[in-house]
C-alpha cells in the first residue's frame, strides 16, 4: 500500500505541474501577444507620422513652385523662398518633437 499512495502522489505532483507549466506558457503567450499588438500600434502611428510629413512637404514644395511662378519680381521670389523655408523649417521642428515623444512613449511601454 505505501507503494501505492506514493504513486498516486507523484502523479497528482506531476498533474500539477504540467497545468502550472501550461498556464505559465499561456500567460507568455497572452503577454507576447498584448505586446506586439502595441508594438503594431506604435509602428502604424509612427507609418503615419511619416506620411503626413511627405504630405506636408508636398503640399509646401507646391505653394513654393506657384509663388515662384506668380513671382514678378526679384523681391517676390525672395519672399517665397524665405516664408517657405521658414515653413519648412518649422515643420521638420515638429516633425522632430514629435517623433522624440513618440520614442520616449516606446521606451516607457518597453521598459513597464
Amino acid at each position: 500500500m505505501p507503494n501505492t499512495d506514493s504513486q498516486v502522489n507523484a502523479a497528482e505532483a506531476q498533474q500539477q505541474n504540467d497545468v502550472s507549466s501550461q498556464l505559465t506558457e499561456i500567460s507568455g503567450r497572452g503577454t507576447q501577444f498584448a505586446f506586439g499588438a502595441q508594438r503594431l500600434a506604435l509602428d502604424e502611428i509612427i507609418r503615419t507620422s511619416k506620411d503626413a510629413l511627405d504630405y506636408a512637404l508636398m503640399n509646401i514644395t507646391q505653394d513654393y513652385i506657384s509663388r515662384i511662378a506668380g513671382a514678378h519680381s526679384v523681391k517676390d521670389i525672395v519672399t517665397a523662398v524665405r516664408d517657405c523655408g521658414h515653413r519648412q523649417l518649422d515643420l521638420l521642428q515638429e516633425d522632430y518633437e514629435h517623433r522624440e515623444r513618440t520614442e520616449l512613449a516606446v521606451m516607457r511601454s518597453d521598459s513597464g
